[in-house]
């Protein structure tokens, strides 16, 4: 199945036109048994197309334009499985971007959500640092992404909550936040400083302690190690133990 789509989009619309085609035929043809059945199957093709540890690397493609050509060149064969053509454009024109400047930064409302998208050259830290960006600014990471390509760019996007809605009651602070992080990326801020100032947050009552646990599965890929941490939720988790792992190379996906 994961072959023949080769997409998450596309499994996706699969799904969907699967759903509403069975639902049409009457209102009883889609029972919870065949409902539970097409969950599982996109759920079974969704995990098999995101699940690479970067093993699999996109090949130079002779009839992309140049530029495309040498942004996609090494990137992870699941960077092109989860992304569509009009989000791989995007990247492209921050890529362009991050030739002239050294950094290109992009913050766009998604859903319920925030999505912060990075395109800089690779450096030790990096993703802490945004990481610990984000954090200053009361933000709730929800998920992160990193990708590298065989030129040393990396392609970072971090899915975020603004729990206090600091962003859309005060539209200035979408610069800030944008001109912050391209600063600290660039080595003018030290995301330490900014940690010192972050709102402080109350913290979670005692019966809702989650257990914190640790594992490591080095069967996941032939290249990679996938290391599975649990804990309690709380400001800054990521940048704690983010920098105990200075090669982003390692770095493949966080949820």
């Amino acid at each position: 199945m994961a072959g023949r789509v080769e997409t998450v989009e596309r499994v996706k619309a699969l799904t969907l036109m699967t759903y509403a085609d069975i639902g049409a035929v009457n209102p009883s043809a889609m029972t919870p048994w065949r409902a539970e059945v097409l969950w599982q199957l996109y759920l079974a093709t969704y995990n098999e197309l995101t699940r690479e540890l970067a093993t699999d690397r996109i090949p130079s493609v002779a009839s992309e334009a140049p530029e495309k050509r040498a942004f996609l060149a090494g990137l992870p064969m699941r960077y092109a499985r989860t992304h569509t053509a009009e989000q791989i454009d995007a990247h492209l024109l921050l890529d362009g971007l991050f030739r002239q400047r050294g950094v290109a930064v992009a913050l766009e409302k998604v859903e319920a959500a925030w999505r912060l998208t990075l395109v800089t050259g690779d450096r030790p830290f990096l993703f802490a640092s945004v990481a610990g960006t984000l954090s200053s600014f009361g933000m709730n990471i929800l998920k992160a992404e990193a990708f590298s390509n065989s030129q040393g760019t990396v392609l970072d996007t971090f899915t975020f909550a603004d729990p206090t809605r600091t962003l859309e009651l005060n539209p200035t602070e979408i610069d800030r936040l944008r001109v912050t992080v391209g600063r600290v990326v660039l080595g003018r801020v030290d995301v330490r400083e900014l940690l010192r100032n972050r709102p402080k947050s109350a913290p979670p009552s005692r019966n809702s302690q989650v257990p914190s646990t640790v594992s490591f599965n080095s069967e996941a890929s032939d290249s990679a190690t996938l290391i599975e941490i649990v804990a309690q939720d709380r400001p800054g988790l990521l940048t704690i133990w983010l920098p105990l792992f200075p090669r982003r190379s390692a770095i493949s996906k966080w949820c």
